[in-house]
């Protein structure tokens, strides 16, 4: 491929997204805005806490590099194999206020990644079924893998999220090289989420093949123009040092084992994960043709087949890149989908009997409130009651006069057979492993806190309202009123609402306040070259303080990049006496511990909860932490 194809792929990616933004009425995206900005204020928001605490030091590595000296991890820097802190970095120095930038571009993923959902599921169904995906998706959902679609925060997995899934509805719509293009930059940006979605790209583009529905010079293009894009981090993955021992391994079971160790798992994890996959199966009761939802299938069969994989090269047969790879995080995207799903099913079963609202009702609760996800086994017994033994309308799924002609009652029925047998299995399953018990009474008490949250909330009022007065003005013949109603909503959101949120969640004392307190007080009142010597349960030291320390048990995450330093972590949180057990042993040590702790690691200063007396001189206390003389020190 030469640079004149390439630019002429990018100018035509650039040309369908204005398009697709152009397609999108604006009363829609004005919804989807207002539900992004929901999101925070709804779920919560935090800077500067898990992830972060690698990440925010990386970028203030980058920004001053004579930051963290003899700072271990930091130094694992060279193997993260990801371009997003380096991005960050550039717009932090564009912006200047990271706390503020993080916080938009938080909403602004919130937003592309509602609209991709809501395109994807109105492609493949309708704009009723889409908008009920996006009120399902607006809630947490079960994977596997130890991970989660979205956060409280910003991180560069939910950042890189929106884009593969503009890839894939972009690939939906066959537009197969523009696909793997973004595809293959997303790659740049976050390794896992962009990788398990390029295998299922391919496991489609495969089975093309072989049905030779395409040639393999078309595929040979697309791969191509995708290592292409994603080169330069598939060179960095290359070059990472650290062979696989079994050290390596174990110390990746002790801190890890929740990514990469499908067997560590729990049952009942599993159990709940095949009872929500059965509700997605039920889906394909008002799917009489597979039409575009082939490729669907093929994607379910890479994630699979990834799964699979994770499981016989983690646990069996260790693989490093396996185990890095963390395959069976690949089941967000089969999540998702299984939500895209359910909402048509739901939507489509609503419309039928008086059961079959019972059965929407129970499902639709059990997946939109996690705390009541025990009663989906009950709406999946209902639903297989409802629809073979309720036959009133039971053909009233969305389908054209031939689609109905095409398909014969044999064939429908036959499906709803094999479907309904598929989810008793899974309740039988249920029933013979561990799992978490079904609700000995139902409580409201899941949905009052909900509404609570929304109407002692003064800034989630306003958004109500503020959907609300959309939903009225929807199908105004005045456009010119509807308009204006649109632009006064978005004005209040971005000139009161964000602004306010924001300050919501950055209280004006912050840098004088807890652990943060104690970071900022850290900054402006030690050397650069001061280590610190913090609890190592605790995260994010370095980020506010912008000091070296001994290490945290957040730092283990770094030997998924570099192999060789997991060793020294492990090392350093036997000395602290963290063993990954939940245990704070590094509070008891005392005086002598803590001062022999300080002579080995050449820490200047000790960190602890003021509640806990170490008969060292204190140097500075905000009634949440307090810092300890450890060494000869000065400013």
């Amino acid at each position: 491929m030469d640079n004149k194809d390439f630019k002429g792929i990018m100018m035509n990616a650039v040309v369908i997204g204005l398009a697709w933004v152009k397609r999108i009425p604006i009363d829609t995206l004005t919804v989807l805005f207002l539900l992004a900005v929901v999101q925070p204020l709804w779920h919560g928001y935090q800077f500067g806490v898990s992830d972060h605490s690698i990440q925010l030091s990386i970028m203030n590595r980058f920004m001053d590099p004579t930051l963290y000296p003899d700072d271990p991890m930091l130094e694992t820097e060279k193997g993260y194999v990801s371009f997003y802190p380096r991005l960050m970095t550039l717009l932090i120095k564009a912006i200047s206020n990271r706390e503020a930038l993080y916080f938009v571009l938080h909403i602004l993923s919130y937003f592309f990644y509602f609209a991709m959902l809501y395109h994807i599921s109105r492609f493949l169904f309708d704009e009723k079924s889409a908008i009920l995906c996006l009120a399902l998706m607006a809630t947490r959902k079960i994977v596997l893998g130890g991970s989660s679609i979205h956060f409280t925060g910003l991180y560069p997995s939910f950042f890189t999220l929106a884009f593969v899934l503009l890839a894939i509805y972009l690939f939906l719509k066959e537009k197969y090289a523009i696909a793997y293009t973004i595809m293959g930059i997303s790659l740049n940006f976050h390794t896992l989420v962009a990788g398990h979605a390029a295998c299922m790209l391919l496991c489609y583009s495969l089975l093309c093949v072989i049905s030779r529905k395409i040639r393999v010079r078309e595929l040979a293009k697309c791969v191509g123009i995708f290592v292409f894009c994603a080169s330069p981090t598939i060179i960095w993955i290359l070059s990472t040092r650290g062979k696989m021992t079994d050290e390596w391994i174990w110390l990746l079971r002790v801190r890890s084992s929740h990514h990469s160790f499908p067997l560590s798992w729990s049952s009942a994890h599993y159990v709940n994960y095949l009872l929500f996959l059965s509700t997605g199966a039920l889906s394909f009761i008002y799917i009489p043709r597979l039409g575009p939802h082939r490729k669907i299938l093929a994607f379910v069969l890479a994630i699979g087949g990834l799964c699979v994989i994770g499981l016989i090269f983690s646990e069996y047969y260790p693989v490093k890149f396996v185990l890095q790879g963390q395959l069976f995080r690949s089941t967000n995207f089969l999540t998702i989908f299984c939500v895209i799903y359910i909402s048509n099913y739901l939507y489509h079963c609503w419309q039928k009997s008086v059961l079959h609202k019972v059965t929407t009702a129970v499902i639709f609760i059990s997946l939109f409130l996690p705390s009541n996800f025990n009663l989906l086994v009950l709406g999946l017994i209902l639903a297989v009651i409802a629809e073979n033994l309720v036959r009133n309308n039971n053909r009233s799924y969305k389908q054209s006069d031939d689609e109905m002609d095409k398909e014969s009652p044999s064939s429908y029925f036959s499906r709803l057979l094999w479907i309904s047998i598929f989810v008793l299995v899974a309740i039988l399953i249920r029933s013979l492993l561990p799992h978490d018990s079904f609700p000995a009474s139902f409580s409201l008490n899941s949905i009052i806190s909900l509404i609570q949250t929304f109407f002692e909330d003064r800034l989630l009022i306003y958004i109500i309202c503020a959907a609300i007065i959309i939903g009225l003005f929807t199908n105004s013949m005045n456009l010119v009123h509807k308009l204006s109603v649109l632009v006064i909503m978005v004005l209040l959101v971005i000139i009161h609402i964000v602004p306010s949120a924001y300050k919501g969640f950055h209280s004006e004392d912050r840098d004088s306040q807890g652990w943060r307190g104690v970071q900022t007080w850290a900054r402006k009142n030690t050397r650069k070259t001061d280590l610190f010597l913090t609890p190592p349960y605790m995260t994010g030291f370095r980020i506010f303080s912008q000091r070296p320390i001994v290490g945290e048990w957040k730092d283990g995450t770094q030997q998924y990049f570099d192999a060789e330093y997991s060793y020294e972590w492990w090392r350093r949180m036997r000395d602290m006496k963290l063993d990954g057990s939940g245990g704070r042993d590094f509070d008891k040590l005392g005086k002598t511990e803590y001062q022999k702790l300080a002579e080995k690691y050449g820490a200047s200063y000790l960190v602890l909860s003021s509640k806990i007396p170490p008969g060292l001189p204190k140097i500075y206390d905000n009634n949440q932490y307090s810092v300890y003389q450890l060494g000869d020190s000065q400013k």
